[in-house]
């Protein structure tokens, strides 16, 4: 039987993230990326933390509280979670899922930045457990996150806040 937490969760819409859910039996997949940017990584670690960036990278309400244990929601609340690692400049560690993820389930996200010669930064992203479907039962969950990731957050995104990526690596 689920917790007391996990019950006022689901009645609220919101999740807990107080224990791991990877999909809840669910088949998940994993998604991991690779992008090198020619800025520094104090730059990109600001765009993926900071409420005002994050705003303006997806062209959508964002909201930050940056610290470990502290919630954010991203593109108008279509993504939430809450931060599990924040090492300045270097690492970001996330759990995370999407609205119309089935109540409960969510992902883990690690990003590490890394300083690769004078002002350049290589990101690698490693997102496990996404969900191959939706609450609804639609599929395609795994494919529409990848695809979020690179086109709204890692390329294009960030490419308007900090400049064009220089190199990108897919995990296919």
């Amino acid at each position: 039987t689920p917790s007391t937490g996990a019950m006022a969760a689901a009645a609220t819409g919101a999740c807990d993230f107080s224990k791991p859910s990877a999909a809840a039996g669910k088949e998940a997949t994993t998604f991991s990326h690779e992008v090198t940017y020619h800025a520094s990584c104090e730059a990109v670690y600001r765009a993926l933390t900071d409420t005002y960036d994050l705003s303006r990278m997806m062209r959508a309400p964002a909201t930050s509280d940056t610290k470990v244990g502290g919630e954010f929601s991203w593109m108008g609340g279509a993504i939430s979670g809450k931060y599990t690692v924040l090492e300045k400049d270097s690492k970001i560690g996330m759990v995370w899922r999407m609205r119309d993820w089935a109540d409960q389930v969510y992902s883990t996200v690690t990003i590490a930045l890394e300083a690769d010669g004078h002002g350049v930064c290589k990101l690698s992203l490693k997102q496990d457990g996404i969900p191959v479907t939706d609450k609804f039962g639609n599929g395609g969950t795994d494919r529409a996150t990848k695809n979020g990731w690179k086109e709204r957050i890692l390329v294009v995104g960030l490419s308007k806040i900090i400049g064009f990526a220089l190199r990108e690596e897919d995990d296919e």
